[in-house]
């Protein structure tokens, strides 16, 4: 299905509904080029799963773990897949510690760049823009 998130407002709604319904144990791997709201997306998503953390894109550290005091989600970690150079280094992050953790959730930018050493399970977030319109599609 997809979103319109082409307003702040509206990309906070979508990150509010992806956040109520997620139960644990996911991998979203978002995909889309520079500017399209990867990161502000993660950014609400956190807000919404009560991450108090500033969010900020891991492009230099690649993986950060948050705190979530979520009824259901006590862990949100984000990688940004972007200057990875190979699977080795992917798997030398202990992503797999957390892949399908029950009280975790994992959100990956840039995730295509890593998409073959994923969950099958993993949800696609695909987000794209054109001038002002923003949309994310979600499979």
């Amino acid at each position: 299905m997809t979103y319109d998130i082409s307003t702040l407002a509206k990309l906070d709604t979508f990150a509010k509904r992806t956040a109520a319904a997620l139960r644990g144990g996911e991998v979203l791997a978002l995909e889309g080029p520079l500017g399209a709201g990867k990161t502000a997306f993660v950014q609400r998503l956190a807000k919404h799963l009560g991450v108090v953390e500033k969010i900020t894109s891991p492009t230099y550290t690649l993986m950060h773990v948050h705190a979530a005091p979520h009824p259901r989600i006590h862990q949100m970690v984000h990688l940004d897949a972007y200057r990875l150079k190979s699977d080795a280094e992917f798997t030398g992050l202990g992503v797999a510690d957390y892949l399908g953790k029950e009280n975790a959730v994992v959100v990956i930018e840039w995730a295509d760049k890593v998409a073959r050493l994923l969950p099958k399970q993993t949800r696609r977030l695909i987000f794209s823009h054109r001038g002002k319109k923003r949309s994310v599609l979600f499979s």
